[in-house]
């Protein structure tokens, strides 16, 4: 049974019906920019309209949910978190971290059909259709459909569409005793053999030479080495030199300042739930830290955070 067919089961509408509606598809979305990280620049977000949201919904049930994803993909799967990847690197005394360019507007259609087709044949003219305006949106009419980021089916379709380079990536690492890991558009690499990290742009790049039809690059900016002598962050995470995670002395400086206004009456609603989400992060990364902010503040007022509801 074709895609289309299966989408007017579950959805009670006729082909034509689903063909008109993907038809307009990849304009209805809302735009809008929020800060990247530290600061430097925009990040433009594109989410599906309600509508459109529930139909990919449908389309990542009976297209998505079976492709194959990577073991060493770690971002948007279930069971996996950015502990669980900068796990993986924490033990190791020397670190790679590399950063893919523009990674979801980099995706295009025809690399999520080539998936697909090859895993269940050839695609009709429709079922290619249903899938390229879909899952996919245009900035403008005159745009190329890519990969947005705010639709809830592009996580999952941008760990699909990277699969065969994680599995090259990671077969060529594990034979040289590297760990590799991606999360998203990040890729980590660590080892404790001293230069044997030196030559992985070099493979990344000739790679994505060789696959071109990937359309990815790496931000050359971001290419960053590092050994236990210097900081080394992963996913956020500070790998320390007792080969534990840790949550980093800003954000525990940040934490502190704010359990002591806390303690004080002195912030309001949202400022507190920023902060328990703050102290659910840190407990899962760093308990210790809970501990000694319980034998500084008291647990009452640690326990009155967790507990805490408007």
């Amino acid at each position: 049974m074709s895609y289309l067919d299966q989408f007017t089961e579950i959805t009670s509408l006729s082909s034509v019906e689903i063909l008109d509606f993907v038809k307009s598809a990849p304009y209805r979305y809302k735009q809008y920019c929020i800060p990247k990280r530290g600061g430097r620049g925009v990040r433009l977000i594109a989410q599906p309209s309600k509508e459109v949201k529930y139909m990919q919904y449908i389309g990542k049930q009976l297209i998505l949910d079976d492709l194959p994803v990577h073991a060493a993909a770690y971002a948007y799967q279930r069971g996996t978190s950015i502990k669980a990847n900068a796990s993986q690197h924490v033990s190791n005394k020397y670190l790679l971290k590399m950063d893919f360019s523009n990674f979801f507007p980099s995706i295009k259609p025809p690399l999520l059909l080539n998936v697909i087709q090859s895993k269940v044949g050839t695609l009709s003219a429709h079922d290619t259709t249903l899938i390229k305006r879909l899952f996919f949106w245009q900035r403008e009419r005159i745009s190329p459909l890519q990969l947005s980021i705010g639709a809830p089916s592009s996580p999952l379709i941008s760990n699909i569409v990277m699969y065969d380079f994680d599995d090259y990536i990671h077969s060529y690492c594990s034979e040289r005793s590297i760990s590799y890991t991606r999360y998203a558009d990040d890729l980590s690499f660590s080892t404790n053999e001293r230069g044997l990290l030196f030559h992985i742009p070099e493979l990344i790049s000739n790679y994505l030479m060789e696959n071109e039809h990937l359309g990815l690059s790496i931000n050359s900016g971001k290419t960053k080495f590092s050994s236990k002598k210097h900081n080394r962050h992963v996913t956020g995470l500070v790998l320390n030199n007792e080969n534990q995670l840790s949550l980093g002395r800003e954000r525990k400086r940040k934490i502190r300042t704010l359990v002591f206004l806390f303690s004080q009456s002195a912030l309001d609603v949202d400022e507190t739930y920023h902060l328990k989400g703050l102290l659910a992060f840190a407990l899962n990364i760093e308990p210790n830290f809970i501990l000694r902010l319980r034998s500084k503040y008291s647990s009452e007022v640690i326990d009155s955070i967790f507990r805490y509801q408007e």
